[in-house]
């Protein structure tokens, strides 16, 4: 498993209750429905990408590896997203999105 960002660290030992609340949140959303940890977290990362949220797409890039996304899912999912956020976008996300995969490959 990956080791969380200094930043969320950070606010884990400041305000534990507000992080565990988040991850109450985040299962609570998960067994919502009937979408798979793995399809889930391909959604997730496809709504950073349009948000422009470059720590939700290396986050979620991380979290669908986990949750058994091939790399070649993902990519995918970054180029579906180009004829909804546009060219320049998307080459900025996948820049981001392979950042991470590089990271997963060491």
């Amino acid at each position: 498993m990956r080791r969380l960002p200094k930043s969320y660290r950070t606010l884990q030992r400041l305000h534990p209750g507000v992080t565990k609340s988040h991850a109450r949140l985040v299962k609570a959303c998960l067994k919502a429905g009937p979408l798979a940890p793995r399809w889930a977290e391909l959604v997730k990362l496809g709504i950073s990408l349009g948000a422009g949220l470059e720590g939700g797409t290396h986050s979620h890039t991380h979290q669908a590896i986990e949750a058994g996304a091939k790399p070649s899912e993902i990519r995918h999912a970054v180029i579906l997203s180009t004829s909804m956020i546009g060219m320049s976008r998307m080459m900025q996300a996948r820049k981001w999105v392979e950042e991470t995969l590089k990271e997963h490959r060491k």
